[in-house]
């Protein structure tokens, strides 16, 4: 297994939990200064490593998410990861479920950015890949 499919799958193992401080250890230790990263869940662009918290915390207050890691292919300066997100709406308490992939880009060991999309043939073909 690679660093950056560890790296990630650590990242995602600690929300899973709500273990922000081990979150933000690899957030501080492996982002860029200018990561950025686009929700296809909230359709805004989160910057940094305090986007990324304030996008987990929104998330954690409206839907209780969990994320669960399905898959992980790694392409060297790209990995794209499928997870499920599940929770319950905080309001409503209506159960909800949803795959999300994510196309996360390298830069000589730094992770530049992040990008969800809705369909793992979307972040494969926007990664220049096909199924």
């Amino acid at each position: 297994m690679s660093e950056n499919v560890e790296l990630l799958r650590r990242g995602f193992e600690a929300l899973a939990r709500r273990d922000m401080e081990a979150a933000d250890v690899i957030m501080r230790k492996h982002y860029t200064p200018d990561f950025e990263f686009e929700s296809a869940l909230t359709g805004q662009v989160h910057k940094g490593a305090q986007g990324m918290r304030d996008l987990a915390s929104d998330l954690w207050d409206t839907l209780d998410y969990v994320p669960a890691v399905e898959e992980i292919i790694d392409f060297g300066e790209h990995v794209v990861v499928v997870l499920r997100i599940s929770g319950r709406g905080a309001g409503s308490g209506v159960p909800v479920s949803q795959r999300v992939t994510i196309l996360w880009t390298f830069e000589d060991g730094w992770i530049v950015r992040g990008k969800s999309f809705t369909s793992r043939a979307e972040a494969l073909e926007a990664a220049g890949l096909r199924e």
